[in-house]
């Protein structure tokens, strides 16, 4: 008969003990806040006035009526 040690007796206790305090975290979770809360700023590499400019400021214009912030 193998002799057990006192490490190998504890790791059931342990794992049980890490999943409780685990489940306990994940039910603490904060409440949803408004989104969005600041300015979002859409960053465009390419140069002003071009076709990918004019194309970023109707959807940029779209997204401000729809979310009611800049």
């Amino acid at each position: 008969m193998k002799k057990e040690t006192v490490s190998t007796r504890r790791w059931p206790s342990l794992a049980g003990s890490l999943a409780v305090g685990l489940a306990a975290m994940m039910g603490a979770a904060a409440p949803a806040q408004a989104w969005p809360e600041r300015a979002i700023r859409m960053v465009i590499p390419f140069a002003p006035g071009g076709g990918t400019d004019v194309v970023a400021r109707v959807a940029a214009a779209c997204m401000q009526q729809g979310l009611g912030q800049s």
